[in-house]
């Protein structure tokens, strides 16, 4: 009879409900809030590794998105691509819960920590070496930060950029509501909302108004107010 090494039984435990393991590790992961040890390190390892499975499973991000803590969580996950390619943000988030302001900064913490991980692709073995490597978590954050500044704008493709696609941008004024969204890869993606524009002179604020307010009207409940 052989025995599962702790890695053969967190890559089982994964493939059968990524959901689960996060939850199961909740308690560990608040219990290592202000912590910088070995064990927090392995940790960010096992959630990121959970992050991977939910990313490519869409049955279990599904399942994911359903779970009862994130219903009355304002920016909770949603059955669609684009938040399941950012599963390591809601991973991270489910990972450390949700009590108030010392879960939400752990939350930015450790995500960011581990968003360089994410962008290069390195296997979930191997994040605890680079956090110390690194130099910390804190360091290593920092880093990602930095890096982040520096990122291009990807507006997702709407009515909005149809037009300014057109139009080619040149001599083409905007106010624009845009929706900015955090992701893992190497740019950062946006919506536009509402907007007005004018060729070769400024727009009309009040015109903009009239935008945004029949935005509120029909679109506006679907974003909710960050946290």
């Amino acid at each position: 009879m052989t025995t599962s090494t702790p890695t053969e039984k967190i890559d089982n435990l994964l493939k059968s409900d990524a959901s689960a393991f996060l939850r199961s590790i909740r308690t560990d992961m608040t219990n290592l809030l202000d912590s910088t040890d070995e064990s927090l390190r392995q940790k960010l390892g096992e959630v990121y590794a959970a992050a991977i499975v939910l990313s490519h499973d869409k049955d279990q991000w599904q399942t994911f998105c359903e779970q009862e803590e994130w219903m009355s969580f304002r920016q909770r996950p949603k059955p669609i691509d684009s938040h399941r390619e950012n599963a390591l943000r809601y991973a991270v988030r489910y990972a450390v819960g949700f009590d108030g302001t010392s879960s939400n900064q752990a939350a930015y913490r450790y995500k960011k920590a581990l968003e360089g991980c994410w962008i290069s692709k390195v296997a979930p073995s191997d994040v605890p070496n680079v956090i110390k490597a690194s130099g910390g978590i804190e360091k290593l954050k920092q880093q990602n930060v930095q890096q982040a500044k520096h990122l291009p704008v990807f507006f997702m493709p709407n009515r909005f950029t149809k037009v300014i696609a057109e139009r080619g941008g040149v001599g083409l004024d905007a106010i624009l509501l845009v929706r900015f969204e955090e992701g893992g890869a190497a740019e950062v993606q946006a919506t536009i909302l509402a907007g007005t524009a004018k060729e070769n002179g400024y727009p009309s604020l009040k015109q903009f108004a009239v935008a945004f307010k029949k935005w509120r009207a029909v679109d506006g409940k679907k974003f909710p107010p960050a946290e």
